[in-house]
């Protein structure tokens, strides 16, 4: 399919252009090689990659990843977020499946903000000794998330796909998806906690809600056991 150009979707959302499928080869656990179409999407509100498996218009619940760009997890690989685990994650559970797609938003970085203010939060927070979550984006005067997800209610409209099993741990991400008049399931991703990730990780459970597993909390206690000793 070549580029395409479609009417608006809503008076808020419009679905400008379209490139695709190409079909691209994806190593898995660098061990199974799993075909994705991959699909670009051009809306109003920014550009997303969705790679899909399967017949996705047929499926019954299929997993569904919203994954926003993460530069210092995705391309350089920072043990400071879950990013780039929740999207091998991804990956690997959608490659077992028979069905499922990846939504990735190449305008969310930072929650929204954008690349370069994302550095400011990182460089003026660690700095500062502010926490990466909430703290920083206030004290920066931000609002702690920009992100909506009216773009990708489109796109899965465009899938046919009313119903899906959302990998997430955020109620706020499941919330505005609902919003949409989606029926969603959702599917925790919780990474692994680890010396660098257990401060965030804390963060969003406790200020944010996030469905992660009280464990965070002993195991930071464990990992704070450890490093003084």
């Amino acid at each position: 399919m070549g580029l395409t150009k479609f009417p608006e979707v809503s008076d808020k959302v419009s679905i400008l252009s379209h490139v695709g499928p190409a079909n691209i080869p994806v190593s898995i656990d660098k061990r199974t090689i799993v075909n994705f179409q991959e699909h670009y999407f051009n809306t109003n509100h920014g550009e997303f990659v969705v790679a899909v498996k399967g017949d996705i218009e047929k499926a019954q619940w299929p997993l569904v990843r919203i994954q926003s760009v993460c530069v210092h997890a995705h391309i350089f690989g920072s043990l400071l977020c879950d990013c780039a685990w929740q999207l091998e994650e991804s990956k690997r559970l959608i490659a077992n499946s028979s069905e499922g797609m990846i939504i990735f938003a190449l305008d969310h970085h930072g929650k929204g903000i954008g690349l370069m203010n994302h550095f400011r939060i990182y460089t003026e927070g660690q700095q500062k000794g502010y926490d990466l979550v909430i703290e920083a984006y206030e004290k920066l005067g931000f609002k702690e998330d920009y992100r909506h997800y009216e773009e990708v209610a489109a796109i899965l409209s465009w899938f046919n796909v009313d119903k899906l099993n959302l990998l997430t741990n955020s109620p706020r991400k499941l919330k505005l998806i609902e919003s949409y008049g989606l029926e969603v399931k959702h599917s925790s991703l919780e990474a692994p906690h680890n010396a660098y990730n257990i401060d965030e990780l804390s963060v969003k459970k406790d200020k944010l809600g996030h469905m992660i597993s009280s464990s965070v909390e002993s195991q930071n206690q464990h990992l704070e056991n450890n490093l003084s000793t």
